[in-house]
This record gives C-alpha cells, sequence and structure tokens, in this order.
C-alpha cells in the first residue's frame, strides 16, 4: 500500500507556493501571521485530514484551497479601507513603530501608503491612527496589530459598540463590554478569551470639523448626520485583535525626539 505521507507534501508545497507567488508574504511579518492565510490556513488543515482519509484528490484539493485564497479578504485589509473616511481638513496623528507620531491632514491613501502632510509613510510601519492629535486607546480609526490589551481599553460610547467574532461562527454586538485577561462580558454574556476569533471596535466614522463645532455649540440642526442621536452618522470597524496574529500589547504612544 502507497503511503499518504508524499501527497500529504505535495499539497503543503503547492499551497505555500500559491502564497509565496501571488506576493501574499511580508518582510515584517512571518507568512502565516498575515490575517488573508489564516481562513486558507484552516482549510488546509481541512485537506489535511481529508487526504488522510483518501477521499479528496490532490487536484481537488488544490482547486478547493485556490478557491479559498480567493475568497478570503484580509480583515486587515478592511481595516485599512476606513481611512477613505478621513476628512481632508480634519487632524489625524499616526503612531509608527519606530515611536514616531505624524500629526496632520490627510492628503492620500492607497492599498499601500497613507500620506500626512508632506510625509509618505508605509503602511507596514503605521501602528495605529487616532482621530485627532493623539493615539490613545480609545477611538483609534486604524490598528496596525493585534491586541486583546487594545480591545480590553477601547471603551465604546454609547454610540459605539464592541463587535466580536466567535470560533463557532456566531457574531456578537456588544452595547456593554469589558475584559480581562482571560474573558470578555459581552452584555452581560461571559465568553472566554479562547473563544474569540477577532475583536472589533464600531464606532462613528470620522465627522468634519463644521459637525464637531455644531455639536459643541449644541445646534445640530446644522449637521444632518447627527440628527436622530447621530442615527445617521455612518460607522465603521476597527479591527483590534485577530487570535491568528502575534500579539502586541505595548502601549502605544508618541515618543519624544
Amino acid at each position: 500500500m502507497k503511503s499518504v505521507q508524499p501527497l500529504q507534501i505535495r499539497i503543503q508545497n503547492h499551497f505555500f507556493g500559491i502564497l509565496l507567488a501571488s506576493n501574499l508574504g511580508s518582510r515584517n511579518k512571518p507568512l502565516m501571521d498575515i490575517p488573508a492565510c489564516h481562513f486558507a490556513n484552516r482549510v488546509h488543515d481541512r485537506v489535511e485530514s481529508v487526504v488522510e482519509n483518501r477521499t479528496m484528490s490532490y487536484r481537488a484539493a488544490t482547486l478547493l484551497l485556490l478557491a479559498c485564497l480567493a475568497k478570503a479578504e484580509s480583515a486587515s485589509d478592511e481595516s485599512w479601507k476606513n481611512l477613505r473616511h478621513t476628512v481632508k481638513e480634519s487632524t489625524y496623528t499616526v503612531a509608527m513603530r519606530d515611536g514616531r507620531c505624524v500629526i496632520g491632514h490627510v492628503e492620500s491613501v492607497d492599498n499601500t501608503y497613507i500620506t500626512v502632510g508632506s510625509f509618505k509613510l508605509d503602511r507596514q510601519d503605521v501602528l495605529r491612527i487616532g482621530d485627532g492629535t493623539s493615539v490613545a486607546d480609545h477611538d483609534p480609526i486604524y490598528s496596525g496589530r493585534s491586541s486583546w490589551v487594545d480591545l480590553q481599553r477601547s471603551e465604546p460610547n454609547k454610540y459605539e459598540r464592541i463587535q466580536l467574532e466567535l470560533k463557532k461562527s456566531a457574531t456578537l454586538s456588544c452595547r456593554n463590554f469589558s475584559a480581562n485577561e482571560e474573558e470578555a462580558t459581552c452584555d452581560g454574556s461571559r465568553i472566554g478569551k479562547a473563544e474569540v476569533a477577532r475583536g472589533y471596535y464600531v464606532r462613528l466614522a470620522p465627522a468634519t470639523e463644521w459637525e464637531h463645532h455644531v455639536v459643541r455649540e449644541n445646534v445640530p440642526i446644522l449637521a444632518p448626520r447627527t440628527w436622530f442621536d447621530f442615527a445617521l452618522f455612518p460607522r465603521i470597524k476597527v479591527l483590534l485583535y485577530d487570535q491568528a496574529l502575534a500579539q502586541e500589547n505595548a502601549k502605544v504612544e508618541c515618543k519624544v525626539p
């Protein structure tokens, strides 16, 4: 009887070859630390099990992996797309991985770079983008890391919530949220950290300077998006925690030169 091991090796080699050829790797992260690879990797584990039982051919397994790769869009990419909601006349703060912070107006954004003032910043070097002149744990519009601590410290207000995607394919929307090192509490229900696949901070999209002004002056009639207690205001989802990625829990702050 032929051994199934060589077939498994062929599938694994082909799978990683597809990822490398597609340039999904990153100079800063191991291949399987990339969000887009997480879903496909789980499918790959399933394929291994099926192949061991000789119920799936090599070609069918490869096609399945290709289909999953095409379908699995990175949650981090979706979070980066939040930057399309930035308002050009407003101020934002970008915390870099080397400790620097860049404060200014967002001039342009594409899939790889964000330009703040005269600085063109590589997405790979961006740790967090804050709405305003700080990079506090509350109110980010983008996070370039995965951190359970960031989820703990998110402190959503009455217009915001935390969304938890569980490993058992359920999604929870938490109006009242808290967490410690071992578990989260969502509207009174306790969920173990090990059950959570991803955690999002769902917040109001960045407001214009005019909207900030009329809210401060208590004349919201002049800003239609704020009507009905902000019910018309668009929301964005900021990915704070992904259990498939390496965790980074150090405090995000701007180092003084």
